[in-house]
């Protein structure tokens, strides 16, 4: 039953996270600034951060993406080289992906175990019968 749940899971979030229209420029500009970090602004993405910093790097990236000659990872890697104290968002597809969900998995697993073994255990404990109990209901019966 967990198995199911988890591949029902995955296949959701499979599905979920295509895309099918093409992206306008202005929400592909926002999509990159959203997966570089502010050199200013701790943890907060470019396209979110109101720092001088941030406002720089997001005109670099809409006057790139309008000009239409680069790629997502060539204007990232543009702008990596010229704020090279910039991070990158943690990668959700892919291997990334899976280093994010492993976790969530495992704790999954572990649960669902736990509660197979608990709950078999519980199930065959049952009452205790001793010697002298036995011989009791043997005795009677016999009566």
């Amino acid at each position: 039953m967990w198995v199911l749940m988890g591949v029902v899971l995955v296949a959701a979030l499979a599905i979920g996270s295509q895309r099918t229209a093409p992206l306008t420029d202005e929400a592909r500009a926002r999509r990159i600034g959203a997966d570089l970090r502010c050199p200013t602004c701790q943890g907060m993405a470019v396209s979110d951060s109101d720092a001088p910093a941030a406002r720089g790097i997001r005109e670099e990236i809409v006057r790139r993406v309008a000009e239409g000659r680069e790629t997502d990872g060539q204007i990232k890697d543009f702008i990596l080289s010229l704020y090279p104290d910039i991070s990158l968002r943690p990668e959700t597809r892919g291997l990334g992906l899976v280093v994010w969900a492993l976790p969530v998995v495992v704790a999954v697993a572990v649960v669902g175990g736990l509660s197979v073994v608990l709950v078999g255990r519980w199930r065959r404990r049952g009452p205790q019968v001793s010697d002298d109990d036995r011989r009791l209901v043997e005795e009677a019966l016999r009566s």
